[in-house]
């Protein structure tokens, strides 16, 4: 499983929407759409703000 996929499954199971995900954890819409797509790799930084934001760690 890729990591954009890892993303939008953690999201969705926890019923949060792409704009709050993004406005949430500094991402921007496209950026967060571009990785659930797998065509962005999301530095680490990033990684770890959607990961804060869904409450991961």
């Amino acid at each position: 499983m890729s990591v954009g996929s890892k993303i939008r499954e953690t999201r969705k199971q926890a019923m949060v929407s792409q704009l709050q995900l993004a406005s949430g954890s500094g991402v921007s819409l496209a950026t967060l759409q571009s990785i659930e797509r797998d065509r962005a790799n999301p530095s680490l930084s990033t990684i770890v703000a959607l990961g804060h934001y869904l409450g991961l760690y």
